[in-house]
């Protein structure tokens, strides 16, 4: 919300999270006694170094996640980001750390890896060639 607006009101969350402004205030209060956001009411609400520290980690994660399924599941943006933020909710940390990992190997990785083997995968994805892998015999039966 910062980023999209500059600022972020208790409104502006309730709206977003379809949840009263009194259950905002009550988390907005929990959140600045652990040194998160700096609040108080009736104004606008500010991350604390710390609380930018971990939104901007649970940011990545988030964007990781997202593009793990975008890639590899080849789904549009907006079934990638409801997907996302159902998933991040119930993933395993080992799990998470993995797709994270998997999206930075794959965006530093040579082409000559991954874009064979990624449009191998859309192309089966969409009907149009079955499961074949060229080097491994054993895939192909």
């Amino acid at each position: 919300m910062k980023r999209e607006k500059g600022y972020i009101r208790v409104k502006d969350i309730a709206e977003k999270l379809n949840i009263s402004p009194p259950s905002v205030i009550d988390f907005l209060e929990k959140l600045a006694r652990e040194g998160l956001i700096v609040y108080e009411k009736g104004s606008r609400i500010e991350l604390t170094e710390k609380g930018l520290s971990i939104g901007r980690e649970l940011y990545e994660r988030h964007e990781a996640v997202k593009k793990f399924i975008k890639v590899l599941l080849m789904v549009d943006d907006e079934e990638a980001e409801r997907a996302a933020c159902y998933i991040e909710h119930g993933i395993g940390e080992k799990t998470l750390d993995r797709i994270v990992k998997f999206i930075k190997f794959i965006e530093k990785c040579p082409s000559e890896f991954t874009t064979p083997f990624l449009s191998s995968l859309y192309r089966y994805y969409e009907g149009k060639e079955e499961v074949v892998c060229p080097k491994v015999e054993s895939c192909n039966k």
